[in-house]
C-alpha cells in the first residue's frame, strides 16, 4: 500500500529574496551535484537582498512541452511593504536588468532560477487594497522560462 507521509517541516512560502545579476551565473553550476555550493557572486555588489511583506511571497513552476523540447516557466511573486516614490523608483531602476533569483523559504531552503542563459525579468505595480496584506505596497512578479529546472541548494549567504 502507498501512504503520503505528512512533513513536519512543510512551512511553504517565501521568507527572503536575492535578485543577482544573471550574468553572474552560469549554466554551467546546474550541472553540479546539488550538495553545499558557493555562488560565484560579490553578494555587496551583485546582489539585492528582499523581505518581502510577510506571507506575500509566492513561487509557482508550469512544465510546459514545445516543438523545441521541454521547458520551465518560473514565477516569483512577493510585495515590498509601505509603498513611496523612492521605492517605486528602486523598484523601476530593477525592472530594466535581468536577473537569476534565489529564495529561501520558511523552512530555510534554497532555489536558485535563472541563468545568463536564461534569465528572469522583473515587473512592478502598485498595490493597494481593503485587505491588510494589500494595503500601500509594490506588487513584484520575476519570471522567465528555462529548459533547466531550478536548483535546490544548500548554501550560506
Amino acid at each position: 500500500m502507498n501512504t503520503l507521509v505528512k512533513e513536519q517541516n512543510n512551512l511553504g512560502g517565501i521568507a527572503k529574496i536575492w535578485l543577482i545579476a544573471s550574468v553572474k551565473i552560469p549554466s554551467y553550476l546546474y550541472s553540479y551535484p546539488r550538495g553545499l555550493m558557493q555562488l560565484p557572486i560579490n553578494w555587496a555588489v551583485d546582489a539585492w537582498e528582499l523581505t518581502p511583506v510577510f506571507q506575500s511571497g509566492s513561487y509557482s513552476q508550469d512544465q510546459v512541452q514545445s516543438p523545441a523540447g521541454t521547458y520551465f516557466e518560473n514565477t516569483v511573486s512577493f510585495k515590498i511593504p509601505k509603498y513611496t516614490l523612492d521605492r517605486r523608483q528602486f523598484a523601476a531602476d530593477l525592472s530594466s536588468l535581468l536577473w537569476a533569483v534565489l529564495t529561501m523559504d520558511q523552512n530555510g531552503e534554497f532555489l536558485l532560477m535563472g541563468t545568463s542563459d536564461y534569465p528572469m525579468r522583473l515587473t512592478i505595480k502598485v498595490v493597494s487594497g481593503s485587505d491588510l496584506s494589500d494595503l500601500n505596497h509594490v506588487a513584484v512578479t520575476v519570471s522567465g522560462k528555462s529548459p533547466i529546472l531550478p536548483l535546490n541548494i544548500a548554501i550560506t549567504t
